[in-house]
């Protein structure tokens, strides 16, 4: 089945293929593009369709008026983080993609429209993932989980999704991805998001062996914090292969944005010279924070999360759970990538810096207030071409 990709404009139009007629190339400014990914917390329209969660099933708290103020915020975020690229991770459905452009269509800056979108869940999940786009997107594919020889039964799922941004020219391929949850037990679900891992490892060596010097992001929501995946020598982590549950020994080594900012030591009292991880001619300049300890970019006065005056509050990662902040959200490149900033955003009314946690969208509560339970991040980036 050949997979949409969404042409925005005032109206939203439904098209196959890889681009759209007539568009002008967005241009990069200084040099980098801007990726924002963001899972948004159960973005569920009003109309049921069955798959919803039991808590929005004939629930007298969620109404049209809820909805529209969600798609009111999130918009307004949207415009504030002013990415080029957003990546969203719980999105119902095709039709809450479709609001969320409306609500953007009284945008009349070319420059800041997103003239692309893409959807895509599986049919027995409730949720899926989307991606709002300023470049033309092409190739989707669908990377999905399906064991049937483990005992286990195998629990609804997200797919992976690989999809190509045209950078003016230049491809960049994003897989984006949302992993199982630790519902029900870290431990015990710990195989499920081993397998998602050996899904992507099969989709990267994939798209590796066709195309060796594809420049490549890799984005989402992993359920699973960066201290957890393997790795032996920062900034890298490895991506391995899983066959029936189990690794093996083939992996695939990526950077990580967040081990791209160990620059300091925790002992250190003053902060080291920015560390520089060679990209053929080109240096990878990373923060000066080190995020180990507490402390993330966002709170930089180098790398501001906007144009405004950073937050004082420096959150210590992405997703908080019982007062203990985690960084379960995360980016992961190519070697010719150039990563210019990586940040928390936090510098937005997502974030309570008050209570030193994510401004979460609840059903119980009567104010108008609520974003996500989750907190977004951003990268600004280079792509290198033909590093050896």
């Amino acid at each position: 089945m050949k997979k949409q990709i969404i042409y925005t404009g005032l109206l939203i139009l439904l098209v196959t293929g890889c681009h759209c007629e007539n568009t002008k190339s967005f241009k990069v400014r200084g040099g980098e593009i801007k990726i924002t990914n963001w899972n948004v917390q159960t973005f569920f329209d009003t109309t049921t369709d069955g798959s919803e969660y039991r808590d929005f099933k004939n629930n007298s708290k969620w109404t049209v008026q809820k909805y529209e103020t969600r798609l009111k915020n999130l918009v307004q975020a949207m415009k504030k983080i002013d990415s080029d690229i957003f990546v969203f991770e719980e999105v119902e459905n095709k039709n809450v993609v479709q609001d969320i452009a409306n609500f953007l269509a009284g945008e009349w800056n070319l420059k800041r429209k997103y003239k692309y979108t893409f959807f895509e869940k599986e049919k027995s999940s409730a949720i899926g993932l989307c991606i709002f786009s300023r470049f033309p997107l092409r190739s989707p594919k669908v990377h999905s989980m399906n064991i049937k020889s483990l005992s286990n039964k195998m629990p609804s799922s997200r797919p992976i999704v690989e999809i190509t941004a045209d950078i003016n020219g230049k491809p960049l391929t994003l897989f984006i991805n949302h992993w199982k949850s630790m519902s029900g037990g870290k431990e015990e679900t710990e195989v499920w998001r081993n397998i998602q891992e050996g899904t992507l490892y099969t989709a990267l060596n994939s798209l590796n062996n066709s195309d060796a010097q594809r420049s490549y992001l890799i984005a989402g929501d992993f359920n699973r914090d960066i201290l957890d995946f393997y790795t032996s020598e920062k900034p890298y982590v490895y991506i391995r292969e899983c066959v029936h549950g189990d690794f093996t020994n083939n992996s695939l080594k990526v950077k990580s944005l967040w081990y791209l900012d160990e620059a300091v030591s925790v002992n250190d009292k003053t902060p080291a010279a920015p560390q520089r991880f060679l990209q053929g001619q080109k240096a990878l300049v990373s923060s000066q924070e080190f995020l180990a300890s507490g402390t993330t970019p966002a709170s930089s006065q180098k790398f501001p999360a906007t144009d405004e005056a950073s937050s004082s509050s420096k959150p210590a990662g992405t997703y908080s759970y019982k007062g203990t902040w985690s960084k379960i959200d995360n980016f992961f490149c190519s070697e010719n990538i150039c990563v210019e900033k990586f940040y928390i955003e936090s510098n937005g009314d997502w974030y309570n810096s008050t209570k030193d946690e994510p401004n979460r969208f609840a059903l119980w509560q009567d104010s108008n207030f609520g974003y996500s339970d989750h907190l977004p991040i951003s990268c600004e980036i280079c792509i290198e071409q033909n590093v050896n």
